[in-house]
This record gives C-alpha cells, structure tokens and sequence, in this order.
C-alpha cells in the first residue's frame, strides 16, 4: 500500500475520516429508531445479513481502535497487519451491503460512467 494515495496523507488525519465514514454508514444502516436493518429484517424474515453487517461494523472498529495509538499512514509504513485486517474488514462491509442488502431489498446497483454528456 502506498501511504501517499490516502485521503489525507499529509495531515495524518485519515484514520479519523475512515471513523468519521464508519459511524455515518452505521448510523444510516440503523437509523436512531427504526433503519435499513429493520426492512432487511422484515423482507428477509430472519437476522442473518444484520448479523454479518454488526460483526463487520464490530470488527471495523476494532481494527480503528488498534490503531488509535498512531497514524494510517505510520502503521502502512511499518507494515502493521491490522492494516490489512480493516482493509478486508471494509470490503467485507461494502460486499454485504452491495450484495446482500442490495439482493434482499430488490435493488440493483449499476455503475455508468455515462454523465448524459
């Protein structure tokens, strides 16, 4: 990995925007009463994809919390294997949420990079 190609790189701050992203996406997902998660629930008539997407967001911020003691970019230098743990704990989260929820919820996800120009 190359530190330089981090959001913010040169202010070490971009552990705390991933945080930041975590929290907002996992506020959206489980809304402060009733969220994402309720519909996938009541479509799907059981807790499986939520429970896949509390144990990705749990493990996410475990990750961000191992890492509280230095930067992003501090801890891709040194090799640091939580690192790739958040990695593949963030693209574990975007599957999920792409995927499954996308599935149960009867959306399709198309990518265009057709701007109507």
């Amino acid at each position: 990995m190359n530190p330089e190609l981090l959001q913010a790189h040169k202010s070490e701050i971009s552990l705390e925007i991933i945080k930041e992203n975590i929290a907002a996406v996992k506020t959206l997902y489980y809304g402060s009463s009733e969220g994402l998660d309720t519909y996938v629930s009541t479509i799907t008539n059981n807790e499986n994809i939520n429970d896949a997407i509390a144990i990705a967001f749990s493990a996410i911020e475990n990750n961000i919390t191992s890492l509280s003691n230095t930067t992003l970019k501090n801890a891709i230098e040194n090799n640091n294997f939580i690192v790739d743990e958040l990695y593949n704990h963030l693209k574990d989260l975007i599957i999920l949420i792409k995927v499954d929820v996308a599935s149960a919820l009867s959306i399709t996800v198309t990518f265009t990079d057709n701007d109507g120009d």
